[in-house]
């Protein structure tokens, strides 16, 4: 998808340094993917404590290590 957008000299300067990408697109990619990346986590984490397991539940038997 093709778009223009105003983004700060300084701060793509920054990124493409800290990210060691070259180009425009790629930091902006690797910006977004992060963002996503980062949101998704957190959604992950809100679930904490809200997931119940049975009692019976022995996590050990799907990684194959008996119990």
């Amino acid at each position: 998808m093709r778009t223009n957008v105003e983004i700060d000299e300084q701060l793509l300067k920054r990124a493409k340094k800290l990210g060691k990408t070259k180009t425009t697109r790629a930091v902006i990619e690797k910006a977004l993917l992060t963002f996503v990346e980062v949101h998704e986590r957190r959604s992950l984490l809100d679930l904490r404590g809200e997931i119940k397991f049975a009692k019976e539940y022995n996590h050990k038997l799907g990684r194959g290590e008996g119990g």
